[in-house]
């Protein structure tokens, strides 16, 4: 399973090179896009195996190869511009029992196949199919009637398939906006991220 990004990877990139040969050739467009991600990290003070949900804002910034109206590839890299902190707290027994996570979005490197089953419309229904690797952090602290006993910082680095469905408009025959829900589901923090972009025609 591990390597299923990179076969996704090298799969789109032959598709690319391969099934649209005789498309325009390197006809590449920059894009920019405000990045929400919405990532699961587990509690450790709950009293199941309750998952929180903690936001991650990022900035992600693509070059997009446009093979023909129905078919781009797009190489994306995104950071994380601040992070987020979320709370939580549980009394149980005279103990009250807190935590808080602090999260950011580290970077994310993702190939992106966008399929346009209706080709390039004013507005076009777009589907969404590639690979990242994504690194999130989170700082974890815990305490006990107000008594620090956790405080550490926890990496997570992961690879996976990611797909989506998008909403792409075309505002000008230089622009493209769009609104997009992308699945983060099989990353080792389970996630996902909605996306407004815009991509530049030049």
């Amino acid at each position: 399973m591990k390597h299923l990004p990179l076969l996704l990877i090298t799969t789109l990139s032959l598709l690319s090179t391969n099934s649209f040969a005789e498309a325009q050739p390197f006809n590449l467009d920059i894009g920019i896009a405000h990045k929400a991600y919405s990532i699961d990290i587990p509690s450790q003070i709950a009293n199941s195996s309750e998952e929180y949900t903690h936001y991650a804002p990022a900035i992600g910034l693509s070059i997009e190869d446009e093979f023909n109206e129905y078919f781009s590839l797009q190489f994306e890299v995104a950071k994380g511009y601040e992070s987020e902190r979320t709370s939580a707290e549980n009394f149980s027994n005279g103990t009250t029992t807190s935590e808080v996570f602090e999260t950011q979005l580290d970077y994310s490197l993702s190939v992106m196949g966008k399929i346009r089953p209706l080709g390039i419309k004013t507005l076009s229904p777009v589907f969404l199919l590639g690979a990242t690797t994504t690194s999130i952090s989170y700082d974890y602290q815990q305490s006990i009637n107000n008594v620090i006993n956790k405080d550490y910082t926890e990496t997570e680095t992961s690879s996976a398939i990611q797909f989506g469905i998008g909403l792409e408009f075309h505002a000008a025959d230089d622009l493209n906006l769009s609104i997009s829900y992308v699945d983060l589901s099989r990353l080792k923090l389970k996630g996902s991220v909605v996306n407004f972009e815009a991509v530049i025609k030049i």
